[in-house]
């Protein structure tokens, strides 16, 4: 019975949790907040394709320039496949 009674408010506190995240986006967006001036291109913003110049406004880090795109997504992409095989292989093992 106690689990029962952590799970509920488990679940009232995830609900919660996520009705403030929405709140927050939606204030977010109807404020304009966290734009950069001057890169208002519409709602297709978030392709980088569509931004002028946008190496310069996502690749600022000193290591960055020195990096493919193409290898830092795959790293990700690896590292994430290695992730999931990991995770595959605990789910197996203690069973």
């Amino acid at each position: 019975m106690k689990r029962m009674q952590m799970v509920k408010v488990l679940n009232v506190i995830a609900l919660i949790v996520f009705i403030v995240i929405i709140g927050a986006a939606l204030y977010i967006m109807k404020n304009d907040i966290g734009l950069i001036d001057g890169l208002n291109f519409g709602p297709g913003s978030y392709y980088y394709s569509d931004i002028p110049g946008w190496e310069k406004y996502f690749f600022t880090h000193k290591y960055a320039h020195s990096l493919s795109p193409i290898f830092i997504v795959g790293f990700f992409a690896g590292w994430g496949f290695l992730c999931w095989k990991a995770w595959i292989y605990l789910d197996r093992k203690l069973k």
